[in-house]
């Protein structure tokens, strides 16, 4: 049982990505612990065979503060990218009744700056007419 107070699910679409998994999950929760709100990250694995299934268990059982939910579909299910957006959205919809947003992550992503979600939230919040904000992205080089 989930609490009921997660009101940001972050969606995650994962395919045979385990180390950029494990970077993008470490910069993840250390960036959920400053979120003003309560957050859980919902992993769509589209049947990776790499350990990634392995990864975010492992992951989850060492990080019991934070709900880490990885979503398996069975191989005759569509496992596309969208696909995984949907079902995920879908499940955090369904699961936490007080969700209100939906933060989509990509594997190969990281946050630098643990406010940086806090700030979006608190945009979201102030301006309701908003219906997404995004992230400023350095490039591989650093610029």
């Amino acid at each position: 049982m989930y609490p009921d107070r997660i009101q940001l699910a972050v969606i995650i679409n994962s395919f045979n990505r385990v180390q950029l998994l494990n970077e993008a999950l470490t910069s993840l929760i250390q960036t959920l612990h400053f979120a003003p709100i309560q957050s859980a990250i919902v992993i769509f694995d589209a049947g990776s065979t790499d350990g990634s299934v392995e990864l975010v268990q492992t992951i989850a059982s060492q990080t019991p503060d934070l709900n880490i939910i990885c979503l398996c579909p069975s191989t005759n299910s569509d496992r596309s990218f969208s696909a995984g957006c949907n079902a995920s959205v879908e499940f955090a919809s369904r699961t936490f009744p007080d969700l209100k947003y939906c933060f989509f992550f990509e594997t190969d992503n990281l946050i630098f700056n643990p406010t940086a979600l806090s700030f979006a939230i608190q945009l979201l919040e102030q301006e309701p007419s908003l219906a997404a904000v995004g992230f400023t992205a350095e490039k591989c080089d650093g610029t």
